[in-house]
């Protein structure tokens, strides 16, 4: 499974859509940050957050997801899966 960065949001979504992460590097873009967090082992990038938003460095964060934009991959192949 996979998503793009600017598919995912600070806070609660959809129900079952939403995780916890930490922050791990956050980059001052100007008007945007853009967010280095990590969910266990694995890394997942944020962007378009606002710059407004109080987040630092070991902050947990909750994310949420668009679900109608996540992309699914045959882990073998690593081909997308077509609906």
């Amino acid at each position: 499974m996979g998503m793009r960065p600017e598919h995912l949001a600070l806070g609660d979504g959809a129900p079952g859509s939403s995780f916890d992460a930490r922050v791990d590097v956050v980059e001052q873009l100007g008007s945007e940050i853009l967010l280095e967090t990590r969910i266990g082992s694995h890394s997942v990038t944020v962007a378009r957050v606002a710059a407004e938003n109080p987040v630092a460095r070991g902050d947990q964060v909750r994310l949420s997801a668009q679900l109608g934009r996540l992309h699914f991959f045959d882990p073998e192949t690593e081909l997308p899966i077509s609906s």
